[in-house]
């Protein structure tokens, strides 16, 4: 359960009327996110359903704008999201406990905590077609977990609690780091991205995927990027990360259909498969090593990524994206 902040009652009270709502609603913690802040509050019979997320990771302004602008982009092109809720001034966000904070739709539906491949090809749709509409999206950010990004909170880390995590794993990543400082694929197609889509941040209700949730990490980056990372994410059985073909030929075949895959974008999915586990394992490694003070979350251990990462710098994972 992810929840780092105490709200103050009456600073949510003036919170809420910003955007005409009473503060007589019950809140509920939600639990799988591992950054910020959520509560579903229901106010029973007199709104729908929302959702509080107190932003908890320090994030600029000119960030949050970008974050927020994608999604309605999104939302006006008819994709299944949670866009955030403007305010009555206007904004699409304030503050609590000193943090950005913002409301949102609650979705209806369940994450598929091992996604099969009829799940996937839908993923792999509305992958694509967010790819496609970000073409008409002008606003440009920095990915936040960029390659340097990750590398200095792995340096951060000490060497002795990696190799117990998983043992072998500081040799792997220095390997990969290199590799992908030196290869990084140059002029690939490019835009805005979700570059978070874990199944635990899609939802489907019954057999529909009924939207994708946390945008926080969306940024400008290879499209290629994008659905490496998501492919990472998807196509193996949770726990022991066993890869899955008939979930990875779902998920990339539904792509191609929407979006064709350039040849340069085909040849790079291997490396950029292995940066985004990288990402994950940075991450993971932090919050299993160093997790923060004072929260009430769940850690998730580094292994499965560490596994995923020795698969696509292997033969198999480089046949996993062959046409």
């Amino acid at each position: 359960m992810a929840v780092f902040t105490a709200l103050d009652e009456d600073e949510l009270a003036a919170f809420l009327q910003a955007y005409g709502l009473s503060s007589d609603a019950t809140r509920t913690p939600l639990e799988g996110g591992v950054s910020n802040s959520n509560w579903c509050l229901d106010f029973g019979i007199l709104s729908p359903a929302l959702v509080l997320t107190v932003i908890e990771p320090p994030i600029a302004r000119s960030e949050l704008d970008f974050v927020f602008a994608f999604q309605r982009h999104l939302d006006a092109k008819g994709l299944p999201l949670a866009a955030p809720l403007g305010r009555s001034d206007g904004s699409l966000w304030g503050t609590l406990a000193g943090k950005p904070a913002l409301l949102s739709p609650f979705l209806p539906g369940t994450v598929a905590v091992a996604p099969d491949s009829r799940q996937a090809g839908q993923m792999g749709e509305l992958l694509a077609r967010m790819h496609l509409d970000a073409a008409d999206f002008t606003p440009r950010r920095s990915n936040p977990m960029g390659l340097p990004d990750m590398a200095a909170i792995v340096r951060r880390l000490d060497p002795l609690a990696i190799e117990t995590a998983v043992p072998g794993l500081a040799a792997d990543l220095a390997s990969a780091f290199s590799e992908a400082l030196d290869d990084w694929p140059q002029g690939l197609p490019a835009g805005a991205v979700h570059c978070d889509l874990f199944p635990d941040n899609v939802l489907f209700a019954g057999p529909r995927l009924s939207g994708a949730i946390d945008f926080y990490f969306s940024c400008t980056a290879p499209f290629a990027y994008d659905l490496a990372m998501t492919h990472a994410a998807w196509c193996f059985t949770p726990g022991d990360s066993v890869f899955r073909e008939d979930v990875s030929a779902a998920l990339l075949d539904a792509y191609a259909r929407s979006r064709a895959l350039s040849s340069g974008e085909r040849a790079a999915l291997p490396l950029l498969a292995r940066v985004a586990c990288l990402r994950i394992l940075a991450t993971r490694l932090r919050d299993w090593i160093s997790p923060p003070e004072g929260a009430s979350v769940t850690a998730k251990h580094p292994a499965e990524f560490a596994q995923r990462l020795r698969f696509y710098s292997g033969d198999r994972g480089a046949r996993a994206f062959a046409p």
